[in-house]
């Protein structure tokens, strides 16, 4: 057997150490598959009224129909001072959280939620929490075919004197297996 490359002919040994590639089928995709939600996102919440609350949608309509199981992962890197306007720490709290949700095949603005349950809540960050930090929830199972990731602020019962300041990286990480 002769094999010719680059205009001249290959030993058998060469052949062997270096064979030509074989164009095979396409690898299977791996079984873990990594989504990121936010990175170093920089989130700024008013707390300046008692017992506010603020929700923020992070994603909506992710892809999660092929998952068996899933875990929310939460980086945050840095949090300003959540002080009131007399300097002592704020009540205010902030979590995120995955729901079940269908996006509406006719209108995709019209986003379906399953209220029944929460798929995953973070760790809470309060005026304590100190970052960097990193944190690993599960979602429950079943994992409906698409999730929502959203931020939820709560104030708490002592205003803050300015914005409550938040950096921070989120992802899921869904398992096909």
């Amino acid at each position: 057997m002769s094999i010719v490359r680059m205009g001249r002919e290959l030993s058998s040994l060469e052949v062997c150490v270096h064979p030509p590639k074989i164009h095979g089928p396409e690898v299977e995709p791996a079984d873990e598959h990594e989504i990121a939600i936010a990175r170093r996102l920089d989130l700024a919440f008013d707390g300046r009224a008692s017992g506010s609350q603020q929700m923020l949608p992070l994603a909506v309509g992710v892809d999660s129909s092929k998952w068996v199981r899933a875990t929310l992962i939460m980086l945050p890197h840095s949090r300003g001072p959540w002080l009131t306007a007399g300097g002592a720490a704020t009540t205010a709290q902030v979590r995120f959280t995955v729901d079940n949700v269908m996006l509406e095949p006719e209108d995709p603005s019209v986003v379906v939620v399953d209220g029944s349950r929460t798929l995953a809540t973070s760790t809470v960050i309060t005026s304590s929490t100190s970052a960097p930090l990193y944190s690993a929830d599960a979602l429950q199972t079943p994992i409906g075919p698409q999730v929502r990731v959203r931020a939820l602020f709560t104030q708490g019962a002592t205003a803050a004197g300015g914005a409550q300041r938040l950096s921070v990286s989120l992802f899921l990480v869904g398992r096909r297996r």
